[in-house]
């Protein structure tokens, strides 16, 4: 089971100094950082590309900006890659195929992600897995904590869905970042077995078999103060989340 094991609130997150070893929680310092570069920090929505081509990625101030490419739609992923055009250093790309809206968004701040790791020669912990902590980089970019906290505040206070105010992420997405800034505990399963834990506070196992089961049937359930998700990444996968 991995769990989030330390936050960091600053840190040299937009320059190449950094040579600690990273875990989940440090994806928010490192999108806060370049979120900061481009004046982007406390928006509601950030913008990703604003702050893709704002990213000061080496010490030198002339040296910033990642492309991005919106390619047709293709049976290959997207991704990121390095490019020179004409006399030009070259930068990292971002390649995005074939997607729209959220999805889009996510998958071009998930590939930023990545760039950052490699332009910044960054490592993560043994127990970390780089696509994950770019879905966290992703998630932080484009729904920082701050915003998604008073969106569940409000969201609460008014008896509505924190979706309605934070319309950036997917709703499973959503549900794992309520956990990851600690406003509502939640777990992701497959087939039963926690795999990932984010919030205040735990879930005991026990208490979400029988709506795991119940998700995995009908994909999205409801009951007992909990809310399941099935996720994108594979049908018996299933976030879980309850509020604090």
């Amino acid at each position: 089971m991995t769990r989030n094991v330390r936050r960091r609130r600053d840190g040299p997150a937009a320059s190449g100094d950094y040579r600690g070893v990273l875990t989940y929680d440090d994806a928010e310092a490192f999108s806060g950082g370049v979120l900061r570069c481009a004046g982007l920090d406390g928006h509601d929505r950030p913008d990703w590309e604003e702050a893709a081509e704002a990213w000061v990625w080496q010490r030198e101030p002339e040296r910033r900006g990642i492309l991005v490419y919106d390619l047709p739609a293709s049976p290959l992923p997207s991704g990121w890659t390095w490019v020179r055009i004409g006399a030009e250093p070259r930068k990292p790309a971002i390649m995005i195929r074939g997607l729209t809206g959220r999805e889009r968004d996510h998958n071009g701040g998930h590939e930023l992600g990545h760039i950052v790791l490699a332009v910044l020669d960054l490592r993560l912990a043994p127990d970390v897995h780089e696509e994950r902590w770019c879905n966290r980089f992703a998630s932080s970019l484009l729904a920082p904590a701050d915003v998604v906290r008073r969106a569940w505040r409000r969201a609460r206070a008014n008896g509505e869905r924190v979706g309605q105010h934070v319309k950036a992420l997917r709703p499973t997405a959503l549900a794992l970042r309520l956990g990851e800034v600690g406003v509502a505990s939640v777990l992701v399963t497959q087939r039963e077995r926690v795999i990932y834990t984010a919030g205040p506070g735990l879930i005991p196992a026990n208490d979400v078999r029988p709506l795991v089961r119940l998700a995995l049937r009908a994909g999205r359930a409801d009951g007992d103060g909990l809310r399941a998700y099935r996720l994108s990444d594979g049908v018996d996968r299933v976030a879980v989340l309850r509020a604090a």
